[in-house]
């Protein structure tokens, strides 16, 4: 029998030739290789994608591609109707109608959807009657405001100007104050603030502040309240309540603002001392002066 001849191997050229087991750790060692690879990529990548993005914000493409698109919207949204064709308005009572307008700054005609309502809600808080306002928009064509306005409670005069404010002290306007004369004339540096805290103090009777003409603030530290007829209250520092009351019932029972009287001091809580015009005191004196007689006293 004849011997069984194996024929040699193919030739392959250059390529290596591997043993057994040789080829499995050749292709487990590249996979480490890869990742390895890979997890230095995956950081530099995202570097390299937040820089892009820098860079693009930083140029004028994103505002000129979104000024394109808002352009193309409110035009699409013109054509369909959605503009500003009505403007309904609850709670105005005092505030003009031109002054609300010239706050807003919103054109009939407007693309509704290009109104910013906390933008115009701003500008309307700013308004000196404002105390509290709401918009809303009310598709297709109509944007809702609503008002709350300051309730006017006195006069503030501080260097020479007239204010008119609300009870918490807020200024709410310098024109047209004619309507408001009646009310009681707050006069002095700080005065519009601390009056929050007197005017439940006046009001505490009625009948007594019908009476009053001006708040005068001494020193930012207490009250003297002048009277229609010029007769001056001086007030304690505390105890103003106190004070209040006690004049209230001397007006009652002596009606001394009805006397010849100039000031009236009511600092102290156990003395009280009237301090008479000069022409009272003068008619007095008058009166206790002796008689005289064939010119001789």
């Amino acid at each position: 029998m004849g011997r069984r001849v194996t024929p040699p191997p193919a030739d392959h050229g250059d390529a290596p030739r591997y043993r057994r087991g040789e080829r499995e750790a050749l292709t487990l060692r590249r996979r480490r290789q890869l990742h390895r690879l890979r997890q230095v990529l995956r950081p530099l990548g995202l570097v390299l994608a937040a820089a892009f993005v820098i860079s693009f914000w930083r140029s004028d493409a994103p505002g000129a591609i979104a000024e394109s698109v808002t352009a193309f919207f409110n035009d699409q949204a013109v054509k369909a109707g959605f503009v500003v064709a009505e403007v309904t308005v609850t709670g105005r009572e005092r505030l003009s109608e031109e002054e609300l307008r010239e706050a807003m700054g919103v054109p009939m005609g407007s693309p509704i959807f290009s109104v910013d309502l906390a933008e115009l809600r701003d500008r309307i808080a700013m308004i000196g009657w404002v105390k509290s306002v709401s918009v809303a928009r009310r598709l297709p064509n109509r944007l809702e405001i609503h008002l709350v306005e300051r309730e006017p409670a006195a006069l503030w005069q501080n260097d020479g100007v007239m204010t008119l404010i609300d009870r918490e002290g807020h200024p709410i306007t310098s024109l047209d104050l004619g309507a408001y004369a009646h009310l009681p004339h707050v006069v002095g540096q700080g005065a519009q603030k601390a009056a929050a805290d007197f005017l439940p103090v006046l009001e505490s009777d009625p009948r007594l502040a019908g009476l009053v003409r001006a708040l005068v603030r001494v020193g930012e530290r207490r009250w003297d309240v002048v009277f229609e007829n010029g007769v001056r209250a001086r007030l304690p520092e505390k105890g103003e309540w106190q004070a209040w009351q006690r004049l209230a019932k001397l007006q009652q029972d002596h009606k001394v603002l009805a006397r010849e009287v100039h000031i009236i001091d009511l600092r102290q809580p156990d003395r009280l001392v009237i301090r008479l015009t000069d022409q009272e005191i003068k008619r007095r004196q008058e009166l206790l002066a002796p008689k005289t007689k064939g010119g001789q006293v």
